[in-house]
C-alpha cells in the first residue's frame, strides 16, 4: 500500500465520519431519543459486507466482494430459522461490532 493510498483512504474515513456526524446531529434536533441507539464507530478490519439489522428480524446485506454501491446486489433477508444466512450475517455483524471502537465527540481530523 502506498503513501498516497493510504492517506486518501484517511481522508475518506474522515469525511464518511464528518457526513455520519451530520446526519446524527440532523437526527438529534428531530427525536433526542432517538439519538441513543446510533454510535459511529471505526473498525480496523477489511470491509467484506453492509449490513443493516433492524429489530433483529429483518436485514439488508451488500456484499464487497465484487465492488461497491450499484454493482453489488443487496439481499434482503428475514429471519425465518436459525442457523440461516440471516444468523450468519449477524454473526459477521457481530464480530465487527466487537472489534471496532466508538468514536466520541473528541474526534479530530487528522491529515
Amino acid at each position: 500500500m502506498t503513501y498516497k493510498s493510504t492517506l486518501s483512504g484517511q481522508i475518506l474515513t474522515n469525511v464518511n465520519i464528518l457526513l455520519m456526524r451530520m446526519l446524527y446531529n440532523q437526527i438529534k434536533n428531530i427525536d433526542v431519543e432517538s439519538c441513543e441507539n446510533l454510535e459511529i464507530r471505526t473498525y480496523n478490519l477489511t470491509p467484506r459486507f453492509n449490513i443493516y439489522i433492524v429489530d433483529d428480524k429483518i436485514m439488508t446485506v451488500q456484499s464487497y466482494a465484487y465492488g461497491r454501491g450499484e454493482d453489488t446486489p443487496t439481499l434482503l433477508l428475514q429471519r425465518k430459522t436459525k442457523g440461516g444466512l440471516f444468523d450468519f450475517y449477524a454473526l459477521a455483524a457481530k464480530y465487527v461490532l466487537e472489534h471496532s471502537a466508538v468514536i466520541g465527540e473528541e474526534f479530530v481530523i487528522s491529515t
